[in-house]
């Protein structure tokens, strides 16, 4: 067989892949994983291609260990950000962070909440409101009318409170080993008004889950992201993801509003090719295994 009658037929094999056929040769992008080793684990190799990228990730077996690596990453800031996965699930780092007299800036629900607390004479925020507010900007835009200032009010000054923020720390839904990246899901809109159902009257927005942790703005906007990681929730590849994301999520309700990718601390070249980091993203990248 000649090397273009060789090519050819890999070409040909390559283009007849499908499930049904997928018992006598494997698909090409589950061919195209590299191999891991039996001893080498998810999360080691998680770990390596993480720290390849210019992140570190550290074992954090209690909560003991995980408090003592928030102090030393703390000690000379004065506000930080916290999702309510994070908040709900360890409630006393929380008490820690701010019996050291630092600022915590809460995911967007629970700083609504607050802000709305703070000013007595505001009337509650319309159902309306609340669904543009959490709402992506193609929602937004094929609404009948758009955030009015209220809203818009609101969101201005939780993203000024963010920036401020020196630590931005989350946990992630998902990570890939085979790259080093950490996966957030940014579910369907939430409402304001504390309860667990869901705002039925809206501006003709579809709205859905409000279990979902509110953490993308601050996995992004602080120079340093730290995340919470459960071991459990490494994956292989990225097939291997898809087809967990599509069991739990689009089985069960539809797809999330955005899925975000975070491979390493942030980084660009496109100024004169000098290499930056910080300018998307934070520049730092630090990842707590536990369980």
């Amino acid at each position: 067989m000649s090397a273009k009658e060789e090519i050819m037929g890999r070409i040909r094999r390559a283009l007849s892949d499908s499930p049904g056929k997928r018992d006598v040769e494997p698909p090409l992008l589950e061919r195209s994983q590299p191999l891991r080793s039996a001893t080498e684990g998810l999360a080691g190799q998680f770990r390596g291609e993480m720290e390849k990228l210019g992140g570190r990730v550290v074992d954090a077996a209690s909560v003991e260990r995980i408090n003592e690596y928030f102090e030393g990453m703390l000690k000379d800031s004065s506000r930080v950000a916290v999702s309510d996965g994070v908040s709900t699930r360890w409630p006393n780092i929380c008490d820690r962070i701010r019996g050291k007299g630092i600022e915590i800036v809460p995911a967007l629900r629970e700083f609504a909440r607050s802000s709305r607390a703070t000013k007595a004479t505001s009337p509650p925020l319309p159902a309306d409101e609340q669904a543009l507010l959490f709402a992506d900007q193609a929602q937004q835009q094929a609404a009948s009318q758009p955030t009015n200032g209220s809203a818009a009010s609101l969101m201005n000054g939780y993203k000024e409170s963010l920036f401020d923020a020196a630590v931005g720390i989350t946990t992630a839904d998902y990570a890939i080993a085979d790259t080093g990246t950490l996966v957030l899901l940014s579910k369907k809109s939430v409402d304001l008004s504390g309860d667990s159902g869901i705002a039925s009257q809206g501006a003709g927005l579809e709205v859905s889950r409000a279990d979902g942790e509110q953490h993308r703005l601050i996995s992004l906007v602080p120079p340093v992201h730290i995340c919470l990681l459960d071991r459990s929730r490494i994956v292989a590849n990225l097939t291997e993801l898809l087809a967990l994301v599509h069991k739990e999520l689009y089985l069960k309700g539809g797809p999330p509003l955005a899925m975000t990718f975070i491979s390493g601390p942030s980084r660009t070249a496109d100024i004169e090719l000098t290499l930056t980091r910080g300018v998307h993203g934070p520049r730092e990248v630090h990842v707590l295994l536990y369980g």
